[in-house]
């Protein structure tokens, strides 16, 4: 099972970034994607690694806004 998360509106809570992750609990499709990842380097920037970590300090307070509505 391979599953998709967009992070940057949702987790970012800004539109200043393109960010996403695969979560899986195949051993052999993991392996995989760690060879992609360090073979071509697709993986987030130390920069755009900051701007999610700072849109994850204020998602409870995104969370209880989106609450109240």
């Amino acid at each position: 099972m391979l599953y998709f998360i967009v992070l940057q509106k949702y987790l970012a809570g800004h539109n200043d970034t393109l960010a996403g992750f695969l979560v899986t609990n195949s051993q052999e499709i993991s392996e995989k994607l760690r060879f992609i990842t360090k073979t071509i380097g697709a993986c987030l920037s130390p920069f755009d690694s900051w701007l999610v970590l700072r849109g994850i300090k204020t998602l409870h307070i995104r969370m209880e806004q989106h609450q109240k509505c």
